[in-house]
């Protein structure tokens, strides 16, 4: 008989298939399914496809269009002067850097060699009693002078000179003493006067004094003897003080006069060329490492980096950028523009970024200045480095013509002979880059008219708050000169005008060069001579002389009584 089952035995585990089955068991029940029917293009009211291009290419043109106006707000129009002017700049500090090297290297070996001969001459002067005893001979070699017979008479005199100098010093300290000790001298000479009138007072009254309070007669024995006490000790301070000035002006007054007759006989004998001092050397030595330092830090300052260039890209350009708007606001000057008094605004120096600085100094050439943009920089630097670059270029063609030539091509004949050179001719060149002419008088902070508190249109009128050729109404001194200026800039209406005034409405355009002087009578309304302004004179002593207040009316000039005659 067979065993049954036992009750509590599990039942067999039901058979899975493995997931493979599964997996095409689920793919045979999806394509059993209907198919989807297509949807038909009757649902859409546009091409799906044609929306997408024309969103692409609309999408590209905005892009395109934004790039563009990007670029226009960017690429403004002054920027190309900043930076040709930076590289100017860039390698004039350069070279200004090198040349001041060796200037120091030169006082260097000046100073060490002046300092070995200085020693071995010291070693044999002798003491300053010895020197004042001595007589000057008729001969500057001869053996009683204190100084050596084979000695160089130029070391003398830098030797005499710089111990005249010490002695004068101390002089002066001395001077100084004995001025208080006089001032005290006379102070205590007052109080013993007073004392000793109160003592003769009482002494007159003597008996009158016993009678009643013999102990006021003592009081001023004892103040008097006192005071006179003082009054030796003061006399002889002031005496010891004015034997010790006497001594160091005697000392100070015989090391001047042998300087200086040392010097003369070395010049009758033709070996004085006027040598600086050997404190003079070191003065100039100093003053030199300091300005080398100052054109060094300057240098790495302005030299081209990475932080400069991003912070002049685009878009970085707000994080003090090097090149930016220049602006003057002039307070207490104003502008009418459109029925209303503005505060005036010149933003000239945006581009005329080398107006104040001495060193862009130029000289023009009388025959031609006024007819064309020929200049010539003071400077021996610029003048050749101008020069050499109109040489790669065609400068009636750009207006910052620099900026297309390569500084290195520039720079290598230039000073490969260690030497900048130039033809020193006219070169036509923009004038844009030039020091404003009499510095002493305009634009300086120092002159009688600075940029800050004058600007430059109070003078020359134009747009001072544009900073576009054409746009603040630039006047030609003549028209071959317009002709060239619209080949450079173009004409922005496409009309002939000699006159360069395309702004039509503006009131005040720039005087040209020749006449800015007509601006003056503005603030010199009774100037018989002005400096700087001898055009204006001129032509207000012919007004005057002519008589043209008799039929115009001119304002100052509505006093004088008419000439009938």
């Amino acid at each position: 008989m067979a065993d049954a089952p036992k009750p509590d035995a599990k039942p067999a585990a039901k058979y899975e298939p493995p997931k493979e089955l599964e997996q095409k068991a689920a793919v045979q029940k999806f394509q059993g399914r209907p198919k989807r029917q297509p949807v038909e293009q009757a649902e859409y009211f546009y091409s799906v496809k044609g929306t997408h291009i024309a969103f692409f290419v609309s999408s590209l043109g905005l892009l395109i269009a934004f790039l563009m106006m990007f670029h226009k707000d960017y690429a403004r129009p002054w920027k190309p002067y900043q930076t040709e002017f930076a590289h100017m700049d860039f390698e004039k500090v350069w070279y200004d850097m090198n040349e001041l090297e060796k200037k120091v290297q030169e006082h260097d070996r000046e100073i060490k060699d002046l300092d070995s001969k200085i020693d071995q001459f010291m070693a044999k002067f002798p003491d300053s009693e010895k020197a004042e005893g001595t007589t000057l001979d008729a001969n500057l070699f001869e053996p009683d002078l204190p100084v050596p017979p084979n000695a160089e008479p130029k070391i003398h005199l830098w030797v005499l000179k710089d111990k005249q100098k010490v002695f004068a010093k101390e002089q002066e300290k001395v001077r100084g003493e004995l001025y208080a000790k006089n001032q005290a001298q006379n102070f205590a000479k007052d109080e013993l006067g007073a004392v000793r009138f109160r003592y003769e007072d009482s002494k007159h009254h003597l008996e009158e004094a016993q009678k009643s309070d013999p102990s006021r007669v003592e009081h001023f024995e004892r103040e008097f003897e006192k005071d006179r006490k003082d009054w030796d000790r003061v006399l002889k301070e002031v005496a010891e003080s004015k034997a010790k000035y006497d001594e160091v002006q005697k000392r100070s007054s015989f090391y001047e006069d042998f300087a200086a007759e040392v010097e003369k006989r070395a010049k009758v004998k033709g070996l004085w060329d006027g040598p600086k001092s050997f404190n003079e050397l070191k003065d100039e030595r100093v003053a030199k490492v300091k300005e080398r330092d100052d054109k060094r830090n300057r240098f790495n300052n302005e030299k081209p980096s990475f932080a400069n260039t991003v912070r002049n890209s685009p878009g970085a350009d707000f994080f003090a950028p090097t090149l930016k708007v220049r602006q003057h606001i002039l307070l207490g000057l104003k502008d009418q523009l459109n029925f209303a008094q503005v505060t005036k605004v010149d933003r000239c120096d945006t581009c005329h970024v080398g107006i104040d600085n001495p060193t862009y100094e130029v000289r023009f050439r009388p025959d031609a200045a006024e007819e064309e943009d020929q200049v010539v920089f003071k400077n021996e630097f610029l003048r050749a480095y101008v020069e050499h670059a109109r040489n790669r270029v065609d400068a009636s063609k750009c207006a910052v013509c620099l900026g297309h030539t390569d500084k290195s091509e520039i720079k290598q004949p230039l000073v490969e002979h260690g030497a900048w050179k130039s033809s020193g001719d006219a070169v036509k060149f923009t004038k844009v880059f030039m020091a404003h002419p009499r510095l002493d008088l305009f634009v300086k902070d120092s002159s009688k008219h600075p940029i800050d508190k004058v600007g430059c249109t109070i003078c020359h009128e134009g747009d001072g708050r544009d900073t576009d050729f054409t746009r603040v109404v630039h006047t030609p001194n003549s028209p071959k000169q317009g002709q060239a200026w619209r080949a450079r800039h173009g004409t922005p209406y496409g009309e002939e005008r000699y006159n360069w005034n395309y702004r039509e409405l503006w009131d005040l355009p720039m005087f040209p060069t020749k006449f800015v002087q007509a601006s003056c009578r503005r603030c010199h309304t009774e100037a018989v001579e002005l400096d700087g302004g001898e055009k204006y004179v001129e032509g207000m002593k012919l007004v005057e002389r002519v008589g043209c207040y008799g039929c115009h009316r001119i304002d100052s000039y509505q006093i004088l009584p008419k000439d009938l005659a």
